[in-house]
C-alpha cells in the first residue's frame, strides 16, 4: 500500500518565510516535515499533530508540537497523513456547495419578502403606539427645523389672513374635542417659493400651510385641505411611513452590513421625514376623513373636491399616477364624487 505525501509550504516556529516542504510518515509511523532536499524541519509521532478543520477553499493546516506550521492543498493526502478527515469540520460543510443551498437561498428571500410585507406593517403599527409625545414633539421640531434651513422662508401673509385661517382650523379642532379624538394640534405658516400651494402634517401634530395655499383657497377649501392633514395625523400615517422606512433601512442593513450612522442623522435630524410621501391608501383615507370632518364642523364638504378640481386646472398635465404615491387629479376627484353620492 502507497504511503501518501502531501506538498506544501513549511513556517517553522517562530519565523514568517515560507519553505516548500512535505509532509510523509515514517515506517515506524512518525511523521516528518521536510524541505525540497529531505532536510527534516519537523517530527514527531502521528497522534501529536494538530489538524485543524478545514475551511471552505482555504489550505489544509497541520501544526507540529514544537509550532512548526504545514499548509497544503494536498487536502485529501494531509487528512490521511494527519489521521483526521479535511472536510469534516463542520464550518467547512456549511460552505460547501449543495442543491439544498439554493433552496436555503429561496426560503430566505422568501422570509425576507413576507417580512417585508407583513412583518414591517405589524412592527411599524407597535412602533407607533410606543413612541411618548416628547419623541413626537422632538420629530416635529427637528424636521420644521431642517425644512427652514432647506426650503421655507417666514410668510408674508397678513394677520388677517391667517386669522382668517386660525378661526377655521380652531372650527375643526373644537370638532374633533367634541368627538373625543385627542390630539395636540399646531398650525404653522411658511412660504415655499417654487412648491405653489401646498400642506402637510408632522407626526406630532404640526400642520404647515404655504402662503400659496392660503391665497389660492376659500374657506371650505381651506377647511377640507386642513381636515386631509389632521386625518394624516389622527391616523398616524407619517408615523407609520417613518417607521417602515426606518424598519426597511435596518432590514437592508442585516442583509448588506453596516451603512454607518445614517439612520442616527434620520432620526436626529428629521430629514427622513421630509424624503416620505404617504401611500394612495393613506391619501384616500385622509380625503374621505378631511370631507367628514369639514361638514361636521360647518363647512361645505366638497371644499376639497374643488380644491383639487383647481389644481389640476392650474398645473394643466401631470405624470402619470403610478410615478407618484399620490393618486392622479382624476382618479383622486373621481373617488371623491363617489363618496358623494
Amino acid at each position: 500500500m502507497d504511503v501518501p505525501v502531501a506538498n506544501g509550504q513549511a513556517f517553522l516556529p517562530g519565523s514568517s518565510a515560507a519553505h516548500p516542504a512535505r509532509l510523509m510518515r515514517t515506517a515506524s509511523g512518525r511523521l516528518l516535515l521536510a524541505d525540497e532536499s529531505g532536510t527534516v524541519l519537523s517530527e514527531c509521532a502521528g497522534k501529536e499533530v494538530t489538524a485543524e478543520p478545514r475551511i471552505g477553499q482555504a489550505e489544509s493546516r497541520v501544526i507540529f508540537p514544537d509550532g512548526a506550521l504545514f499548509l497544503t492543498f494536498d487536502h485529501a493526502a494531509a487528512g490521511t497523513l494527519a489521521g483526521r478527515d479535511p472536510a469534516a469540520g463542520l464550518l467547512h460543510r456549511l460552505e460547501t456547495f449543495h442543491p439544498r443551498l439554493a433552496l436555503f437561498a429561496l426560503l430566505c428571500l422568501g422570509g425576507g419578502w413576507l417580512l417585508w410585507r407583513h412583518g414591517l406593517g405589524a412592527m411599524a403599527a407597535a412602533a407607533v403606539w410606543l413612541t411618548p409625545a416628547p419623541v413626537l414633539d422632538a420629530i416635529d421640531t427637528g424636521t420644521l427645523a431642517s425644512l427652514d434651513l432647506k426650503l421655507t422662508r417666514p410668510s408674508g401673509l397678513s394677520d388677517d389672513e391667517k386669522d382668517r385661517v386660525q378661526r377655521i382650523f380652531r372650527d375643526l379642532d373644537g370638532q374633533l374635542q367634541q368627538q373625543g379624538a385627542d390630539l395636540r394640534l399646531k398650525l404653522e405658516f411658511r412660504a415655499m417659493p417654487g412648491f405653489g400651494a401646498n400642506a402637510f402634517a408632522m407626526p406630532g401634530g404640526t400642520i404647515v400651510l404655504t402662503d400659496a395655499f392660503v391665497r389660492m383657497a376659500d374657506r371650505d377649501q381651506i377647511a377640507g385641505v386642513i381636515g386631509h392633514e389632521i386625518a394624516h395625523v389622527e391616523r398616524n400615517h407619517g408615523l407609520t411611513q417613518f417607521y417602515r422606512a426606518g424598519g426597511a433601512f435596518l432590514m437592508i442593513s442585516m442583509m448588506a452590513g453596516d451603512t454607518g450612522p445614517v439612520l442616527e442623522d434620520l432620526l436626529l435630524e428629521g430629514n427622513l421625514l421630509l424624503s416620505l410621501r404617504h401611500s394612495r391608501a393613506h391619501e384616500l383615507e385622509a380625503d374621505a376623513f378631511g370631507r367628514a370632518l369639514a361638514d361636521d364642523a360647518g363647512y361645505d364638504p366638497d371644499g376639497l373636491l374643488r380644491f383639487f378640481a383647481a389644481l389640476q386646472a392650474e398645473s394643466g398635465s401631470e405624470p402619470p399616477a403610478w410615478l407618484s404615491t399620490h393618486p392622479a387629479f382624476d382618479h383622486w376627484i373621481k373617488a371623491l364624487n363617489s363618496e358623494t353620492r
